[in-house]
């Protein structure tokens, strides 16, 4: 599998977090992500395409280092906030959803943060940096991958069938093996 190269502007962090993240290119799995989550909606297409290639770009940055969260790669975590952010929040950092409680590109409710969570409203790069901080923080209270994002959409690591299945939805999209998404954390 090739490689897309884009050309980084600024706001997408130092060069030293780009040079640490590899953030110089955007690996082909994530742009065909972006094409394919931007292709269901023919009208908006291009503009979609344009947010979504911005979107996986923060989320390589935010994804940069030494997290923990669901036991992947840092290609693997920014390829899975790209999916789930298309969700969550068709890659518009001003999203309010679920009555104004969640916010953001990846729509981070407000049990999480408390009133600092309307900090991240049109806030790109603040969201996926919450985003990461609290599924390292799920990381460590609930076994497996589906565990954590099962809390973080519900609050509780124990799945229910709506929430499983669009876990598995997002999970498939970025790409990554199924075998993973109940595979336990090792400490």
């Amino acid at each position: 599998m090739g490689t897309v190269y884009y050309i980084v502007p600024p706001v997408f962090g130092t060069m030293a977090q780009r040079k640490e993240t590899n953030m110089t290119t955007l690996p082909t799995a994530i742009a065909a992500i972006v094409a394919t989550l931007a292709s269901k909606d023919p009208g908006a297409e291009e503009s979609l395409r344009n947010r979504g290639t911005e979107a996986a770009q923060a989320a390589i940055i935010a994804s940069a280092g030494e997290h923990r969260f669901l036991g992947t790669d840092a290609a693997g975590r920014a390829a899975l906030l790209t999916a789930w952010s298309f969700y969550e929040s068709r890659w518009d950092a001003c999203a309010k959803g679920d009555s104004g409680r969640s916010l953001g590109i990846m729509q981070v409710n407000k049990i999480w943060m408390g009133s600092k969570h309307t900090s991240l409203i049109c806030d790109l790069s603040g969201g996926f940096t919450a985003a990461v901080r609290i599924l390292d923080v799920l990381t460590e209270q609930c076994t497996t991958p589906r565990g954590v994002l099962t809390a973080y959409s519900s609050g509780r690591c124990s799945s229910t069938k709506g929430v499983n299945a669009f876990v598995e939805q997002r999970w498939a999209i970025a790409g990554l093996p199924a075998a993973a998404l109940d595979k336990p954390f090792t400490k």
